[in-house]
């Protein structure tokens, strides 16, 4: 072979002949690409122009006065063409010819054709048979006493045949049930396995198969068009139904005249059947089978493992369909809040925590939230929440109030005493530096201690005490009426 130093262009495509690539002699009309495993068919009129040391000539398959048993290629450029019984042949008798050369080239190589995929459907619901079905063929050549032979091997609609080729006349032709029961009557291969012989088994075979199967015939834009659909019923569908006259088309037509692409089969299927009709679970599949290859998608019931779409989501779809309309957008419906606290309790609690008694009031930190001024607590909630039970014993209970106090504009910090934010910001923080000197400064443990309890005593008596010991007078001025303060020895000092 040589180096590649040519070019191909594809004229016409050319035609699929069902007697020839689907016939007793499918092989001859079908090679294999070795390179990339693929099957493809020598097309009947295919013509592609190959281009070789700048010498173009037309290469054409042919098919030898309606002999189905094997093509023929000629190159057209030719006077009157040979007719070849390879694609090699013919390409390098041509070449011999306008370079008067030996050289040799790979036929396949140059006539590149594209994968051809199958275009009949051989398949059916028959798990004995791996699913293949009516139409499905296998052959393979056996030597027998020196001699080619060629079985085919074919699943027919209502049996199972054989038969046998040599030299193109047919020797043998065998029908029974099974591949089983046709190979009894072989006299050649009885030890081998009939599936395997029949290509069943072979995984390449099964993939295809179930591709085959996964692939529509049709989609819904085809439903009304009975050349497509009484075809597909008629194979798949008439056999299982015990009736005649049976209006099977008014299941499609109905689906593709409603709104809503979704249906419900069991239901679908009630409306074309008579009422005291019973649907059994054959039929019941056979239906399926056919709406799947028809192009419907989603087909369920599936066992829980594998289902996609649950019967859950069906029920939904029915339901969204009823409320809003099929394909409709979801109606807006208002949003609606429920309280379990009465007009009377709300205002119970407000009243409460806008007593001055309970709460005091930020002069300038405002809630980012609410835009109202901050409430500082004057005591711990759970003081509160025991004195508001004790005010209002029919009111709000103990998790509300919480919850409120928790996400309001209410604030409650141990250091605030009670008192005002201002009062904490510029007062009692002297207390957390002198504790934090002392820290600092002291070395000796007990010393230490000591003075940071005085300290605490002196900052509890002034968050506790101090306020019940001012005294306001009738012209407003403030009397102390007695001060507790700690003197040099740190020891309180009543007359100081």
């Amino acid at each position: 072979m040589s180096n590649k130093n040519y070019k191909t262009r594809l004229i016409s495509i050319g035609n699929i002949v069902k007697t020839f690539h689907y016939g007793h002699f499918a092989s001859n009309w079908w090679t294999l690409i070795k390179n990339k495993n693929i099957w493809i068919p020598w097309r009947v009129n295919c013509r592609i122009c190959v281009n070789l040391n700048e010498k173009e000539f037309v290469l054409r398959i042919i098919a030898h006065d309606n002999n189905s048993i094997e093509p023929g290629f000629i190159s057209e450029t030719e006077p009157n063409p040979q007719i070849h019984s390879n694609i090699s042949a013919a390409i390098n008798t041509t070449y011999k010819k306008l370079f008067k050369t030996e050289t040799r080239y790979s036929g396949l190589d140059i006539f590149n054709l594209e994968e051809m995929k199958l275009e009949n459907n051989y398949f059916s619901n028959d798990e004995t048979l791996y699913f293949a079905g009516s139409g499905y063929i296998s052959s393979f050549n056996h030597k027998v006493r020196g001699d080619q032979y060629l079985i085919v091997q074919t699943i027919n609609e209502h049996n199972i045949s054989i038969h046998v080729y040599r030299r193109g006349i047919q020797r043998e032709e065998h029908f029974d049930i099974s591949p089983k029961e046709v190979w009894k009557k072989m006299t050649i291969c009885q030890e081998k396995n009939p599936m395997a012989l029949f290509g069943l088994t072979n995984l390449s075979v099964q993939s295809a198969i179930k591709q085959q199967m996964e692939t529509p015939l049709c989609n819904f834009k085809q439903w009304m068009n009975l050349d497509i659909m009484t075809p597909i019923f008629q194979k798949y569908l008439k056999r299982q139904i015990g009736m005649s006259n049976f209006p099977w088309h008014n299941f499609f037509s109905k689906w593709l005249n409603q709104k809503s692409k979704i249906i419900e089969l069991t239901m679908a299927l009630a409306d074309i059947y008579p009422i005291d009709y019973k649907l059994g679970d054959r039929e019941f599949r056979a239906w399926k089978q056919v709406i799947k290859i028809v192009g419907c998608t989603n087909i369920t019931p599936f066992s829980k493992n594998i289902s996609q779409v649950s019967n859950n989501l069906i029920t939904a779809a029915k339901n969204f369909a009823r409320i809003n309309g099929p394909g409709c957008f979801p109606i807006t419906k208002p949003i609606v809040t429920h309280s379990c606290v009465s007009k009377i309790q709300d205002q119970q609690f407000e009243a409460f925590f806008s007593d001055k008694n309970n709460v005091s009031m930020s002069s300038y930190i405002v809630d980012k939230k609410m835009g109202l001024p901050l409430l500082y607590l004057k005591d711990n909630k759970q003081t509160l929440w025991e004195k508001f039970e004790a005010t209002y014993p029919d009111s709000i209970k103990r998790t509300s109030v919480m919850g409120r106090l928790a996400s309001g504009r209410y604030v409650y910090k141990q250091d605030l005493g009670g008192l005002c934010s201002i009062c904490n910001d510029y007062g009692y923080e002297v207390f957390d530096l002198l504790i934090e000197l002392i820290e600092t400064n002291i070395i000796q443990k007990e010393q230490k201690q000591t003075l940071i309890h005085k300290i605490e005593t002196l900052c509890y008596h002034m968050r506790r005490e101090y306020e019940k010991e001012l005294l306001i007078n009738l012209d407003g001025t403030t009397d102390h009426v007695e001060y507790n303060s700690i003197n040099n020895n740190d020891t309180p000092d009543p007359n100081n």
